[in-house]
């Protein structure tokens, strides 16, 4: 735990100097010892930031399939689908958001995006 742990600070710093590569590794290399769905999670999030959309689809699917009850994953894994203009595969995502939470509230930005909407 503690080497991911560090591997995950290396890439947190690496990406906070702009070195995607070297973070995204460290990243890469910390599921090797946690494999769980924050660390898949994160290396989605940055393969999604960076448009790598293949690579952001597989680590946040498998990141909604370890937390099958967090809606925001599903809403992630949206988000990749829309970008790959997978519009039925981000239907469904967000639809198992909804099943997962059913008082959630999608909302979408300026960019046809989902997020967790503001209730009331």
């Amino acid at each position: 735990e503690c080497v991911a742990q560090d591997l995950l600070e290396c890439g947190r710093a690496a990406l906070a100097d702009g070195a995607f590569q070297v973070g995204v590794e460290s990243y890469r290399r910390a599921l090797e010892y946690t494999p769980t769905a924050d660390t898949h999670g994160l290396v989605g999030g940055h393969y999604y930031r960076s448009a790598a959309t293949g690579e952001a689809a597989f680590h946040l699917r498998r990141a909604a399939d370890l937390e099958p009850n967090n809606a925001d994953r599903s809403l992630a894994l949206a988000n990749v689908y829309i970008l790959k203009t997978d519009m039925g595969a981000a239907w469904r995502a967000i639809e198992r958001a909804k099943e997962v939470e059913p008082s959630i509230t999608v909302e979408r930005d300026s960019n046809n995006f989902v997020m967790r909407g503001h209730a009331g």
